[in-house]
């Protein structure tokens, strides 16, 4: 069902409108893998953090992340390292931690470092500037800290979609939600517009100190040409804002979260706790801190709707219904379920992904997903869209 409600489109959707054997499916076998340096020694992959497909075929890869690697790879069609640019350090073209590498105009590729900076190679990864992106907190609670800058997108004129940093509005103890703005920043890192104040993350607050809260809402943001996509999954419903800030769309599915039961937050529970012995400040004793908080957490009453957000090379938006946490596979997962919206807002299909791929990339005919096996070792996949 279509209406318009002070020149907003609310598009309600209850099934997917086209049946009757009409579905896209991703095809039975990837057709490329890059394995990562834990199950190929001789790999030159070890974190990536972001992967997409250029016109040439050819993929770029941004390997980053906590591996202190911080390079970006350039595969070819058949995922043979073509090049490779980049480094830690402090130089020009040199990072602290990369997050994601982007095409930038078509023919460039930007890549974000954690230091709040955005740096702009040549097709052939020859460096050319570094933007700045602004950095500014308004805090509004006693709460000791927040969520840090962050950039998130490349718009097709060469801004950016960023943030600074977040604050919140609550006190606690409890379950904290994070604000942060969201910002179109100009090429040169030097203007910008102000899209609005959008809800980015949850933690747990005991008074003292932020620890994770299970099942949060996590605000997913895409780009669509020059419309925001923006969130949470607290429920079934997508919101597109217009280039200046304006909602324009509203996408909504008709489906109510599911409850969070005793035997989830067991699993959750077991999964933090495993995380944090495997994280930076892993060990007996932040395992036996995870542990003593999870059990003074209060959950929440249901799961989020969905648990990230893309959007394709037609503009169609895909939501992964939810499955776990946003950047991780739970405990035993099986294959997950991602809902196609396509640009009017109508759900079309629903697409199956392999159970341990995190789905990172959508084009027109191929998606770029991180397998994630049962080392944490994470390696690049390409699977063909399968339509009719």
């Amino acid at each position: 069902m279509r209406r318009d409600s002070a020149g907003i489109r609310i598009v309600e959707n209850s099934a997917p409108a086209r049946t009757g054997g009409w579905s896209w499916r991703l095809a039975d076998r990837p057709s490329l893998t890059i394995r990562s340096v834990l199950a190929n020694e001789r790999s030159p992959l070890v974190e990536p953090v972001s992967a997409y497909r250029r016109a040439d075929g050819s993929y770029v890869v941004a390997d980053g992340g906590f591996s202190t690697f911080n390079e970006v790879l350039v595969f070819n069609g058949r995922g043979r390292l073509v090049s490779s640019f980049g480094g830690t350090g402090d130089g020009p073209g040199e990072f602290l931690q990369v997050w994601w590498a982007l095409s930038y105009r078509g023919d460039s590729i930007a890549v974000y470092d954690i230091r709040n900076t955005v740096s702009i190679f040549d097709d052939d990864g020859a460096f050319g500037r570094t933007v700045r992106l602004p950095d500014f907190s308004r805090p509004r609670s006693s709460v000791p800290t927040g969520t840090t800058s962050w950039a998130h997108a490349v718009y097709e004129d060469g801004s950016f979609l960023a943030s600074p940093s977040g604050t919140t509005l609550d006190e606690g103890p409890g379950a904290l939600t994070f604000e942060a703005e969201l910002l179109r920043v100009g090429p040169d890192g030097a203007s910008w517009d102000t899209l609005g104040v959008f809800p980015v993350s949850q933690v747990h607050w005991d008074g003292r100190t932020l620890g994770a809260y299970p099942f949060e809402r996590i605000g997913h943001r895409a780009l669509r040409g020059g419309e925001l996509v923006f969130g949470n999954g607290e429920t079934w419903e997508i919101r597109v804002y217009a280039p200046d800030g304006h909602l324009s769309q509203v996408v909504r599915r008709n489906d109510a979260p599911e409850p969070v039961t005793a035997a989830d937050m067991d699993r959750w529970t077991e999964w933090n706790v495993g995380r944090h012995a495997s994280g930076p400040e892993g060990g007996s004793a932040a395992m036996e801190r995870a542990s003593e908080r999870a059990e003074r957490v209060e959950p929440p009453e249901t799961k989020p709707a969905f648990s990230y957000l893309l959007v394709d090379g037609a503009g169609n938006i895909w939501a992964e219904n939810y499955r776990w946490a946003w950047d991780d596979v739970p405990p035993d997962p099986g294959p997950a379920t991602w809902s196609v919206f396509d640009p009017d807002g109508e759900w079309i299909t629903d697409v199956e992904v392999p159970a341990r791929l995190l789905l990172r990339w959508v084009g027109t005919e191929y998606a770029i997903g991180f397998h994630v096996d049962e080392l944490d070792a994470k390696h690049v996949q390409v699977f063909e869209i399968r339509k009719p």
